[in-house]
């Protein structure tokens, strides 16, 4: 039998077919609910996951405020069930801007953004890795093989003030794997690094201050870029440099400002050389002990903060629970309703033909080319239901995606990677596929049982 045939009869009975719109509909929302909720779902899931697995998230700040932090405290606390290690971060809270005074211009990118420096106002913060933090790269070298004075970038670069937009939207990145290579030369902001530091008072308790330092000129190698995204540390204005770098930096500036560290003359040199007078980051095992440990540790009498050093976006967190929970009732519902609506759509087609499957077996055709035909019929509305899904899915990610890449850095990880996309619609198609051929196979008990005496059924 042709297959022009079998299209042939197909059609006929499509257009005769009573569930030919509903199961359009449905299935159609079942290729986009499949796409778009798998889709933004995995997205938000992700960024909630990584960033509860980041060292920052996972860190919280101890103070000797309420007592100080001698040896045996440190390892008093350091045993706490669930702390993964307790870090000194003396000379890494500093978080005063710096000014970008030029870049080598060793290559496009340097050159590119030496030219913005001449008219616009730079805002960059220069920050120290904690203990045994990691920060992965997507291009060029990390940290833990280049030398000191190097520094990684993010890849979304945007080191520019722009006080009229709050929000940071639609921003004119730079592209920081362009910058790796160069030498980036800063400086205080002002001529100014801040540089807070604790001192005892009186009954031995501690208080903090802030002192401001003279800053010399920095010049950094730019060795690797990492991923800029809002659920991992470090945004678009983020350079980061190792411990070694960092201290070397403060110490560079106390010495610019004339403090002495080798003699406890100044508060600063008292507090830079007493580690009991210093702030920690006690660092979980595991995000959701945190509360656990700021109980224990302050029972223990000291000051642990309830909050870890940054967050994601609350409405992040929410959407992935959203999407994991009801997302998925909502893509069972519409799976179940087209399984029944294809059952009944593929049993109304063989009751409504008994007569006409009796009369083709009349004249011949066999029951597997009886079967094509109903299999076509009901694969045409399948396929013409998940085109117009896909099409849908397509054009609203797209959509959202446009938009989503025009706001703030915060917003980038609800962009879709296509790929992604095109890897749940392939599920979607190999779902409502194997559908309709178990709804088929079902049938082909019922085509063998029907004879030729059928097509009189119908007089």
């Amino acid at each position: 039998m042709k297959f022009s045939n079998i299209r042939f009869l197909s059609k006929a009975n499509i257009k005769r077919n009573k569930y030919n719109v509903s199961i359009t509909v449905i299935v159609s929302l079942l290729v986009a609910a499949v796409s778009l909720i798998s889709s933004y779902a995995v997205a938000t899931v992700n960024a909630v996951n990584e960033y509860k697995a980041s060292y920052r998230a996972r860190s919280v700040t101890l103070n000797p405020f309420l007592k100080i932090l001698t040896d045996d405290a440190i390892k008093a606390i350091s045993n706490v069930e669930h702390v993964q290690s307790v870090e000194d971060v003396t000379g890494l809270d500093d978080k005063y801007p710096y000014n970008i005074l030029n870049i080598s211009g060793q290559n496009d990118g340097g050159k590119r953004l030496n030219k913005q420096l001449k008219t616009r106002d730079t805002y960059v913060t220069v920050e120290g890795l904690i203990g045994d933090e990691k920060k992965p790269v997507i291009a060029g070298k990390n940290l833990e093989e280049s030398p000191t004075f190097s520094c990684i970038i993010p890849n979304l670069f945007y080191p520019f003030e722009d006080e009229g937009n709050i929000g940071y939207e639609n921003l004119d990145y730079i592209d920081g794997t362009s910058l790796i290579g160069e030498t980036i030369t800063l400086k205080g902001d002002e001529g100014k690094i801040l540089l807070p530091y604790n001192i005892v008072i009186d009954d031995g308790e501690c208080t903090g201050y802030d002192a401001n330092l003279r800053s010399k000129e920095i010049k950094l190698k730019i060795v690797g870029a990492f991923n800029c995204s809002s659920n991992t540390y470090g945004s678009f204005h983020h350079l980061f440099v190792s411990r070694d770098t960092q201290l070397q930096i403060m110490e560079k500036a106390m010495k610019n400002t004339g403090i002495d560290l080798s003699s406890n003359e100044s508060d600063i040199s008292k507090w830079w050389n007493n580690t009991s007078l210093h702030n920690y980051y006690v660092v979980a095992d595991d995000y959701d002990n945190i509360t656990s440990i700021y109980n224990e540790v302050s029972e223990m009498g000291y000051d642990i903060s309830s909050f870890n050093n940054f967050s994601i976006k609350e409405s992040t967190k929410i959407m992935a629970d959203v999407l994991s929970t009801v997302g998925m009732f909502l893509l069972s519902a519409i799976f179940i309703l087209a399984v029944i609506l294809l059952l009944q759509s593929t049993n109304f087609s063989f009751n409504s033909q008994k007569s006409n499957i009796g009369l083709l077996k009349a004249i011949g055709y066999k029951n597997k080319y009886i079967f094509a035909c109903m299999l076509y019929e009901q694969l045409f509305l399948v396929i013409r239901a998940f085109l117009i899904g896909a099409a849908s899915s397509l054009v609203f990610v797209t959509v959202l995606n446009y938009i989503f890449s025009h706001k703030s850095y915060g917003e980038f990880i609800y962009i879709i990677d296509y790929s992604m996309l095109a890897a749940f619609l392939g599920i979607a198609l190999a779902l409502v596929t194997v559908i309709v051929a178990i709804c088929e196979i079902v049938l082909i008990s019922k085509i063998v049982k029907i004879q030729p005496r059928e097509a009189m059924s119908a007089a």
